[in-house]
């Protein structure tokens, strides 16, 4: 393996974090075609994120 093979740390994150933003797009991408047809599925993806949200947050507030 020559040095041109090799990527930096930088590099294989830029490559990952682009993989994860083109993923999550095509996701709701798709949610948003079917929504007429899945409601459910759209909802689901929708309570998803709520969810994080609350228990983030209560982990930065901590045990009140």
């Amino acid at each position: 393996m020559g040095n041109s093979d090799c990527l930096a740390g930088s590099q294989w994150e830029e490559v990952f974090l682009l993989g994860v933003r083109k993923a999550k797009a095509d996701l709701e991408l798709s949610l948003a075609r079917d929504l007429k047809g899945n409601k459910r599925r759209f909802y689901k993806y929708i309570n998803s994120k709520r969810m994080t949200k609350e228990n983030i947050s209560l982990l930065l507030n901590g045990n009140k």
